[in-house]
Parts: structure tokens; sequence; C-alpha cells
């Protein structure tokens, strides 16, 4: 009993400098504006400017790579289960595989198979493929963050 009260006493003493040393050296903390590369404050956040959306469908610069949305997704997200916009004019059975200028692409048979076995899953656009946007980006007119030479 006498070493666990002495241990507890022991305990106490060193937490108690602990927090006194804290307390004395509250100041010598790192400022906001110091933290990071760009010795701005990291409380800054500055709003980007809204990207200009195009009309026309850009080059694919590598095969298999998903083609970016063409128009304006202002007011169609976020996609939820049962709520998809893109699937209003997207989804059209009698246009898979066909393009015809100013009809909105059809969604392709791929997004309506099994990823894992390839087998078709009936007319509904399968989970893994319902939310468009992880695969599909909406284009726009920004500079470049860094330079790219891929």
């Amino acid at each position: 009993m006498k070493i666990a009260s002495l241990l507890t006493a022991g305990a106490l003493v060193a937490l108690v400098g602990v927090v006194q040393y804290e307390v004395a050296h509250a100041a010598d903390g790192i400022a906001a504006a110091d933290m990071g590369l760009s010795k701005t404050s990291v409380f800054d956040d500055p709003t980007p400017a809204a990207p200009i959306i195009g009309g026309d469908r850009p080059q694919v610069d590598s095969p298999g790579a998903p083609p970016q949305i063409p128009h304006d997704i202002t007011g169609m997200l976020p996609v939820k289960v049962g709520t998809n916009a893109c699937l209003g004019c997207h989804d059209q059975p009698a246009m898979r595989g066909k393009k015809m200028p100013g009809v909105p692409t059809a969604i392709p048979v791929s997004h309506y198979e099994n990823t894992r076995d390839g087998n078709a899953m009936g007319d509904k656009v399968r989970g893994q493929r319902y939310v468009c946007t992880q695969c599909h980006a909406p284009q726009a007119d920004v500079k470049p963050l860094v330079k790219n030479e891929f």
C-alpha cells in the first residue's frame, strides 16, 4: 500500500511539473503564419476562380481514360443513391454505342456490366459506376498549378 501511495504521489508531482512547463512556454509556439512552405496563415483559404466550362469535347490523352464532362454540373451534385441527375440525359438504352451531334452521349454498355466478370447485369447502372464524378471530371479552362510534361 505504501509503495502504491509513493508511486501515485510521484506521478502527481511529475504531472504538475509538466503542466507548469507547458503554461510557462505556451507563448513559445509556432505562429500560424510560420507554418508550411508558403509562409502564410494556415487559416487563409483563398477561393479559387470559377472554372470556365467549354462545350467542345477535349481529346482523351491516354487510352482508357474516362472522357471529361463537357458541360456545367452546377446543381447536379452530390450524386446519392436514387439521385443521379446524369442519368436523366445519358441513360439512353437505344443510343448505346451510337454518337450523334447534339444528342447527349449514352452511358456505355460497360457501365451496366459486373466489373469483376464482365457479365451483363440488366438495365441499371452498376453501383461501382453510379457516381459519375468518381471517374469523369468537368473540363475547365484553368491555369495549371505546376508545369506538366506528361
